[in-house]
């Protein structure tokens, strides 16, 4: 959300500096024109306005596979389990971490925090992301013996638009997982 709302600042403040004025100078439009153009090719991270397989980074749409993210991840438990049971026999908070698997490889565990329906991990995990990568993150509840799955969010490809956008969102079962994608 936060990238969407800095678009419309972005898009807003494009359309002040291009508005015109009742100034019937000819020289003065085409000054403003050539300003409004060039400000158009460039690109601002903040509202990415970058095309087909880039990104914008430094001012500049660049390649967006192949480059380094920094994987940031929040979580939010259901009260209870998706099958609608309490999350610990006793009826305790869960002990929530997630997996996340580049192209079916595990490339990044979080930490577990305890009794929480909404943790805050320390871990984050710089990537390389290339073209056409499947991205998956689980979410469990740790246990001693067999670990309660939370959901999974998945993105089979990764599109430039998701890492355009900077984060996804998933949802199942009263649970939600917010994945960031910071440009290295």
């Amino acid at each position: 959300m936060r990238t969407l709302a800095a678009c419309s600042i972005f898009a807003l403040a494009l359309s002040a500096c291009t508005a015109g004025d009742d100034d019937d100078d000819d020289n003065n439009n085409d000054v403003r024109h050539a300003d409004a153009a060039r400000a158009a090719d460039d690109c601002n991270p903040a509202a990415d306005n970058c095309a087909g397989e880039t990104i914008c980074v430094g001012g500049d749409c660049v390649q967006a596979f192949g480059r380094t993210y920094r994987i940031s991840l929040a979580l939010e438990v259901s009260t209870t389990t998706p099958d609608g049971d309490t999350w610990d026999a006793l009826g305790g908070a869960p002990d929530p971490f997630i997996k996340v698997y580049l192209n079916g490889g595990l490339v990044m565990t979080t930490n577990e925090p305890q009794d929480t329906f909404e943790p805050q991990f320390s871990t984050t995990k710089d990537i390389v992301i290339p073209a056409n990568a499947a991205f998956v993150a689980d979410a469990y509840d740790a246990d001693l013996s067999d670990h309660d799955w939370i959901m999974s969010c998945e993105a089979d490809p990764l599109t430039a638009d998701l890492l355009r956008y900077g984060s996804g969102t998933c949802e199942y079962a009263g649970s939600t997982l917010t994945i960031w994608f910071y440009r290295g």
